[in-house]
């Protein structure tokens, strides 16, 4: 998709594809690749939309994927970029990031008409510490905590956030195998999404 594309000063690789397959079973594909692969995963998955993050400590890679399906058309957007000395320079925007975090990845994205972003990163270390520092960072940043919600099935918990009329979301997961914390942030259009 273009050459000698860059993200702050890194270099990215960018690519797509049609799928025939549904989001959810292409991200699953990639998530569980990933993790055989022992890199950190995070990941959002809907019924039209899907996106995974993969954290390669040891090969200082962020890997993601993408993806949307649009009327009948699944599209896969797939990038990988080297980081820097274990982190790219952070980017700011209206999600909270702590400053332990690395490998961080913003993106935005117009829904309903207005326009939604998303932060994901590594936290190395267990959990709990990972969901002091975010609820610390989004608190300084203005936003209460809402309702919080373990993970049944996973080491890992969900929580809700609120800003005014600004709604987020946060999942934080703990990778056994990489000693990383994943957590993906994204706004949300409110409502009971939790």
């Amino acid at each position: 998709m273009g050459e000698g594309l860059t993200v702050d000063g890194v270099p990215l690789e960018l690519g797509y594809f049609s799928a025939d397959a549904k989001p959810i079973d292409v991200a699953r594909f990639y998530a569980d690749a990933w993790r055989a692969r022992k890199f950190s995963v995070t990941y959002t998955i809907r019924d039209d939309h899907a996106e995974v993050g993969a954290y390669d400590v040891a090969g200082q890679r962020m890997r993601s994927v993408s993806v949307v399906r649009t009327g009948g058309r699944v599209t896969v957007f797939c990038s990988s970029m080297p980081m820097a000395g274990g982190q790219i320079a952070r980017p700011s925007g209206r999600i909270a990031v702590p400053a332990q975090a690395l490998f961080v990845r913003r993106s935005s994205s117009r829904e309903g008409g207005r326009t939604r972003e998303s932060a994901s990163y590594v936290v190395m270390g267990e959990l709990e510490p990972a969901r002091d520092a975010l609820i610390g960072a989004m608190k300084r940043d203005g936003w209460k905590v809402g309702r919080v919600r373990a993970s049944q099935k996973r080491s890992g918990v969900t929580l809700r956030f609120e800003r005014g009329g600004e709604h987020a979301m946060s999942t934080l997961i703990e990778d056994a195998n990489t000693g990383a914390v994943g957590v993906q942030t994204f706004e949300t259009l409110g409502g009971d999404d939790l």
